[in-house]
């Protein structure tokens, strides 16, 4: 019996956990959309460090860094491991950016030091991004596929 109530607590205690998360990161997506819509958008170089521990975590990527703060305007990506050889954009704006960042990645050779780029838009879910012109940009310099390596809320 105390067994099947303490796994009974954990998974509530993880219940509350789980929608903490949904409430601040609701909370978040809300306010950057708020913030950009009033052209204030240091909230977006804020959100750039306040991601770090989250997509860390995710990505299992220790020391992940923001590349702007080590060179300011660093181009096409925001955040960067070169040991996990993994690369992230961090946007608002889930329009033509994406290939935007596409083009940047390719010019800057960033496929050199990245296998992987992930562009994440704090903005709200779409219900599908399209991949057209993509796979001219890359030109097969490394994979990018638009329904695993673009994430949002």
């Amino acid at each position: 019996m105390t067994t099947l109530l303490s796994v009974s607590l954990l998974i509530l205690n993880l219940l509350d956990i789980q929608n903490r998360i949904t409430e601040l990161m609701t909370l978040f997506v809300t306010r950057v959309k708020s913030y950009t819509a009033m052209k204030r958008t240091y909230i977006n170089h804020v959100s750039e460090t306040i991601l770090i521990p989250l997509l860390s975590e995710i990505y299992n990527c220790k020391n992940l860094k923001n590349l702007n703060s080590i060179n300011a305007n660093y181009p096409g990506v925001d955040l960067g491991n070169e040991k996990s050889r993994i690369a992230i954009q961090v946007t608002s704006t889930p329009d033509s950016t994406k290939k935007h960042t596409l083009e940047k990645f390719i010019a800057y050779k960033l496929y050199e030091k990245y296998d992987r780029l992930k562009i994440y838009i704090i903005a709200e879910k779409q219900k599908k991004y399209s991949g057209n012109g993509f796979q001219e940009i890359i030109d097969n310099k490394f994979e990018f596929n638009p329904d695993h390596d673009i994430i949002d809320y």
